[in-house]
């Protein structure tokens, strides 16, 4: 998409958000411009590695293929982010198998670097070694390693607790934690979720929470009570919630909302409902979410066919879609986020 002109590209991008709306019959009463990150602004990355003759190969992973294109510029990353991560190569071979890919995830936090590899066999201690001397790579602050992506994850080496920032709260998140991909984009995000909260704000859900993106803004609006499905986010949510004495004002609960959604009756009492599902969206919650009496419903994607799939539920339940906002934290990529409040009629 870098091909195309500013304007074309934007024009297309919004698009992106109207048209799978028309397609889903759902009306919105007004859809902001598009909101845009500054390039080389991502703070995270996902990259393919693998043993081969000339040492280790690291780079991204090319679509629909175990192709690896190597790191030689990229206009997303942050510097710093892009750096490190060409550095890094040098010292990943000894936690590599002999043959097959593994992924390496690397996140830059507010006071240094935090990675994971996936795959391969279990680190022996050459491999540990490695960044038990603290003069390799000292930005880094936590080195973890998992045998696969859906597994626990184990800390190779902790120099110190990443951190990374919700508001005003300094939250340390599991290894490999979810986060928006820019901070600019998460900000853009916070302020039309808190813009679209109503009058009455006493008693706000937060679903889908991660380790507190929107909670803890939430929490200067209200009393919050956050639901994730991962248990290590949600325990470090809590955590950095007890640590600030926000105990009482926000609380963190464990629970899987695919297969255990809230429903109408367990709404009851809310006076807004925040859900940030995954790209697959929550039809479940959202059928139940237009089922109930919730005054205020923001809904939080990164997909809009799934946000309009969700926000045509919601629409037959008797929701109003007051306002969209569109925002391009996946530069030239199909990607799309979204923040829409719905208001009941």
């Amino acid at each position: 998409m870098q091909h195309l002109e500013d304007k074309d590209y934007r024009t297309w991008k919004a698009g992106q958000l109207s048209r799978a709306l028309e397609r889903a019959g759902v009306q919105a009463e007004a859809i902001s411009e598009l909101q845009q990150v500054r390039p080389y602004s991502r703070r995270r990355a996902v990259l393919a590695v693998r043993r081969s003759g000339e040492g280790v190969e690291l780079g991204f992973r090319e679509r629909f293929s175990h192709r690896i294109v190597a790191l030689k510029e990229c206009h997303v990353l942050s510097p710093d982010l892009f750096n490190l991560c060409r550095k890094l190569k040098q010292y990943l071979q000894p936690f590599l198998q002999q043959k097959g890919l593994s992924d390496l995830f690397v996140t830059e936090m507010e006071n240094g670097y935090d990675v994971l590899i996936s795959g391969g066999d279990t680190p022996d201690l050459q491999a540990r070694e490695i960044f038990a001397n603290p003069d390799v790579l000292p930005e880094i602050k936590r080195f973890s390693w998992s045998p696969a992506m859906t597994e626990p994850s184990e800390p190779v080496v902790q120099r110190a607790a990443p951190e990374v920032r919700f508001g005003e709260i300094s939250v340390s998140p599991p290894p490999g934690a979810f986060l928006q991909p820019t901070a600019d984009g998460e900000a853009m995000l916070c302020k039309a979720v808190l813009h679209g909260l109503p009058e009455n704000k006493g008693s706000i859900l937060d679903l889908f929470a991660g380790c507190g993106t929107f909670t803890f803004p939430l929490s200067s609006y209200g009393t919050v009570r956050a639901v994730e499905g991962d248990l290590a986010a949600a325990t470090a949510l809590q955590n950095a919630a007890n640590r600030v004495g926000l105990a009482g004002r926000v609380t963190a609960e464990h629970r899987d909302l695919f297969r255990q959604p809230f429903r109408p009756d367990e709404l009851k009492g809310f006076d807004a409902v925040v859900f940030d599902p995954p790209r697959s969206g929550a039809r479940e919650q959202a059928a139940y979410l237009a089922a109930s009496q919730v005054p205020t419903v923001i809904g939080v994607s990164c997909n809009p066919a799934t946000f309009a799939r969700d926000a045509a539920l919601l629409s037959e339940g008797g929701y109003r879609l007051v306002s969209a906002v569109p925002v391009d934290q996946f530069l030239w990529s199909a990607h799309l986020e979204v923040v829409g409040v719905f208001v009941r009629a």
